[in-house]
């Protein structure tokens, strides 16, 4: 009985407060990305010459790597340029993504048993999530509690 009203109350209250919820979703995603890039591009900017040439690409390339992961991840946190940043940061993914599969990695590396994968397994599966969330935030934009929404409204 109880859930049967909790499916026909449910729906009516999701949808009266769908712009509020659709707002902190995207800045729930902007900011865990955000942080991510930024974590993921400060160690690489600290040594971008070493990080270029385990990947194989020239060093001022690297440094623009690390730099754009590093700023991009700023714009997604602050909702400024949101757009711009999530498209900048998604490039470098696709890279990233066509470097693995050209190596021949899976999408999922799973456990010799199958049983799971190890903790960092070599997948390109992080780098196409990362893709999405991009892709995501670059076609929806910030939402509601953006710079972006602020300035640009």
């Amino acid at each position: 009985m109880l859930l049967h009203q909790l499916t026909l109350v449910l729906p009516k209250l999701l949808l009266s407060h769908q712009p509020l919820l659709a707002g902190l979703s995207l800045l729930l995603l902007r900011v865990c990305v955000g942080v991510a890039f930024i974590l993921h591009g400060y160690p690489k900017l600290m040594n971008f010459t070493g990080w270029s040439k385990s990947i194989q690409v020239p060093a001022w390339l690297g440094f623009i790597s690390a730099n754009t992961m590093i700023l991009g991840g700023c714009g997604l946190i602050s909702g400024l340029l949101t757009p711009i940043a999530a498209f900048l940061i998604g490039s470098s993914m696709v890279v990233a993504i066509g470097k693995e599969i050209a190596a021949g990695l899976p999408f999922v590396a799973l456990d010799p048993n199958g049983i799971a994968p190890p903790l960092e397994s070599p997948a390109w599966e992080k780098a196409a999530l990362y893709l999405v969330a991009c892709l995501v935030l670059t076609f929806l934009g910030p939402g509601i509690f953006a710079i972006d929404h602020v300035l640009f409204r």
